[in-house]
């Protein structure tokens, strides 16, 4: 079957024709999704201007795919021919022109961004947290009844096991227990801030804060929150 067969074959025709249909929708999802992202009255105009176009063409396309066979005659054709010659041919640009657009905005955007804009941005965000971290001790005792607590490095809490009663025939040989002994439990020095902590090379920013409850876990979190932000 050469070429001209299949163009005066109406079942090819249709298929076509379906296939049309479906690119209309896509392009109206796209172009509708777009919508909000035109900044001037004019790109909004124009993207309305080819919904309606599209939704003319599906509307006359849909109608002639459902068209009886009786029906299907030389007219028939001509316009099946219009529309899918008109329909291609302005489907297949807008899609690329909103396939590429789309994927051109992805790696431009950060660009675009001036560093004045991100200053300012990380400075009011660590406005508001300070904001939020005072708030939270102005609430507490943290200003009426501050109580310098002492601090111990307790490494060997961290990942300890649940107790649980065991057999003491089954109980760890005193090798086994030897490497727990050698951990080294120090104090901090007086007056000495968590941030300091904090700030050590052994620590290397990860800090777990043990203690029973009422006994300031928070308050020196709060603390040390408020260190990190100004």
């Amino acid at each position: 079957m050469n070429l001209a067969e299949l163009l005066t074959n109406p079942n090819v025709l249709k298929l076509i024709l379906l296939v049309l249909l479906g690119i209309f929708t896509c392009i109206v999802g796209l172009l509708i999704n777009r919508f909000e992202e035109q900044n001037t009255r004019l790109r909004k105009i124009i993207v309305i201007a080819l919904c309606t176009i599209y939704g003319v063409l599906g509307a006359v396309g849909g109608h002639l795919v459902f068209k009886p066979s009786a029906e299907q005659d030389n007219d028939w054709f001509q316009q099946v021919w219009w529309i899918l010659g008109i329909g291609y041919l302005l489907a297949l640009p807008i899609i690329g022109y909103l396939l590429t657009t789309k994927l051109g905005n992805q790696t431009q955007i950060p660009k675009q961004i001036p560093q004045v804009n991100l200053q300012q941005w990380r400075k009011d965000l660590l406005e508001a947290m300070a904001a939020e971290v005072n708030m939270r001790l102005d609430d507490s005792l943290h200003n009426h009844h501050l109580i310098q607590l002492v601090m111990a490095d307790k490494r060997e809490q961290v990942g300890r096991p649940e107790k649980i009663t065991v057999n003491p025939s089954n109980s760890p040989s005193l090798w086994e227990w030897l490497p727990k002994f050698r951990r080294v439990t120090t104090e901090s020095e007086p007056g000495q801030r968590l941030i300091e902590v904090f700030n050590q090379d052994d620590i290397a920013g990860k800090l777990l804060i043990l203690g029973a409850p009422g006994s300031g876990k928070t308050t020196m979190l709060l603390d040390l929150a408020k260190d990190l932000i100004t």
